[in-house]
């Protein structure tokens, strides 16, 4: 939106702060119970799986998100919202099975879950194709 409207604005994007568990820091986290904040941690988990795929097994996209949603099943308590995949420059949504296997660049995965009541949120930028002997 900067660009296409010519805002004179610099956007400086940040690693995201996290707890030392990696979950992402947020006020939401005082919502969360004991347990439930052991459950949590799910979604940096399904996240970071799948950019050590992308980026070190040399997995495409549709892979690694694949991988993403088995780690984040294994947590009962989870109840997933979304996971999504944008590429990193446009923010346009990589839809398709066929679009996400083909897709090469850096991308940014986002995630979306319900942890009992408490929606949470996260990200994490990908380098696909970095892994791979081309």
């Amino acid at each position: 939106m900067v660009r296409d409207l010519n805002f004179p604005v610099q956007i400086l994007g940040i690693e995201t702060q996290r707890e030392p568990d990696g979950l992402a820091m947020s006020s939401r986290n005082v919502y969360l119970n004991e347990k439930e904040r052991k459950a949590a941690i799910c979604l940096w988990s399904a996240l970071n799986e799948a950019k050590m795929g992308a980026e070190n097994e040399g997995m495409n996209l549709a892979k690694a998100m694949t991988k993403a949603l088995e780690i984040f099943k294994k947590e009962e308590m989870a109840k997933l919202d979304y996971l999504i995949a944008v590429e990193k420059n446009t923010f346009i949504e990589l839809e398709g099975e066929k679009e996400r296997m083909e897709f090469n660049g850096e991308a940014i995965l986002l995630i979306a879950a319900f942890i009992g009541n408490t929606r949470l949120i996260d990200n994490i930028e990908l380098n696909i194709g970095a892994g791979r002997n081309i």
